[in-house]
């Protein structure tokens, strides 16, 4: 019995300029990502990590991004002592390595959308420094890129027990700092629903981006209210004296750096959450800075200072954020040079993968959901048990 023959094949027609262009883009892009998947399938088998630690590694990274975030807080904070203990008891050194790395990449990726905000443009440092204090910023980020590359060289020569206890007693003064945090938010929530936060119309000391700090006194005069004009007032004699440049404030800066490197290289941690209401808890009342920013720009310092979710402004929040940005590179660097980031791509990747996500997740789903005070109660008496735990406890090679 004779069949047809099949039909020849339909040519599909030409296509050439912007479409044809487009379709060999998508091709490529097709071709990357099959090529980058089958990266990251082959990675943890090249790297002897199995793929159900990978996947535990991500939950890990998925759960503290989204604690982190609620919390508002670093993710190192859960995803340190949770690596340590099984399924993936990893040791502290490898922990604080493998962790700082995801700190690094948060840190570039947060400094990113800021510089690709719209309403920002960085190259001028007139409207950078409306949203930061650029020369508190440098010096922040020198001081802590130095202290985070000794610091996670102190902690890698350091024997694993005094790491360990070290992270105890950190642990316990972490719990101790998210209890003075919530105390300052609270106590600026009560005294602004009483009404003692001062008028639009009474002088205000606000941040000056040469000391990081409250900048010169502005008061909103009736004729120009209805242009919302700022009208700089000499400060009063009887203010204290105060550093006359930025100088002055060098060694806070500086101490404070430092302080913020030593949280990256030694415990992994982020700091920049930290380091904000400690800026602003320790600025100078007073202090005069080369430019004059708008009173809306920083923490109002004339009366009960309005805070926000993490007890800081978000200029001064943004400043700590920036500024960390270089530390945290150096301190991943110096952990991934010294071999405590052993399993980059089984264990190193998935962590930072997860973590952003389940900070991008948390901050769409929980934005309207605030953490209330009970829980960050309980969080801190978690973290102060676990830090004594830690201290006390015995060390099991």
């Amino acid at each position: 019995e004779l069949r047809p023959s099949p039909p020849p094949p339909r040519l599909a027609p030409h296509r050439s300029g912007a479409r044809a262009r487009v379709n060999t883009r998508a091709c490529v892009c097709a071709h990357a990502a099959m090529a980058a998947a089958a990266a990251v399938a082959i990675a943890p088998v090249a790297a002897g990590v199995s793929r159900r630690t990978m996947v535990r590694a991500a939950g890990v990274g998925l759960a503290a991004g989204c604690m982190g975030t609620w919390f508002e807080m670093s993710h190192g904070v859960v995803c340190i002592p949770v690596m340590t203990l099984p399924p993936l008891q990893l040791g502290q050194q490898v922990a604080v390595g493998t962790t700082v790395f995801g700190v690094a990449v948060r840190q570039l990726i947060s400094a990113t959308l800021y510089a690709a905000d719209p309403s920002t443009d960085i190259d001028d440092i007139e409207s950078l420094s409306r949203i930061m204090d650029v020369q508190a910023g440098a010096v922040l980020a020198v001081s802590g890129t130095f202290s985070a590359l000794s610091t996670a060289t102190l902690a890698t020569r350091l024997a694993s027990k005094h790491v360990r206890r070290a992270n105890g007693l950190f642990l316990v003064a972490l719990a101790l700092f998210l209890q003075w945090r919530e105390t300052k938010i609270r106590v600026s929530e009560e005294q602004k629903s009483d009404g003692q936060l001062e008028d639009d119309d009474e002088p205000a000391e606000v941040l000056e981006p040469g000391a990081s700090g409250p900048a010169f006194v502005a008061q909103r005069f009736p004729e120009a209210e209805a242009e919302g004009a700022i009208v700089e007032h000499p400060a009063s004699p009887a203010s204290p004296a105060s550093p006359a440049s930025p100088m002055g404030d060098l060694p806070r800066l500086i101490s404070l750096g430092a302080l913020a490197g030593a949280t990256l290289g030694f415990f992994g941690i982020g700091p920049a959450w930290m380091l904000a209401p400690i800026l602003s808890h320790t600025a100078q009342a007073g202090a005069i800075g080369f430019q004059a920013v708008e009173a809306s720009v920083g923490p109002q310092l004339s009366g009960a200072l309005e805070l926000g979710a993490f007890a800081s402004d978000e200029r001064t929040r943004t400043t700590a954020c920036i500024a960390m940005v270089p530390p945290s590179v150096a301190a991943a660097f110096r952990h991934w040079a010294l071999g405590n980031v052993p399993h980059m791509g089984g264990i190193a990747l998935p962590l930072a993968a997860g973590a952003i996500v389940g900070s991008a997740v948390s901050g769409q789903q929980l934005a309207d959901v605030p953490c209330d005070a009970d829980f960050k109660y309980g969080m801190s008496i978690l973290l102060f048990s676990y830090g004594c735990w830690l201290f006390l406890g015995p060390i099991v090679a």
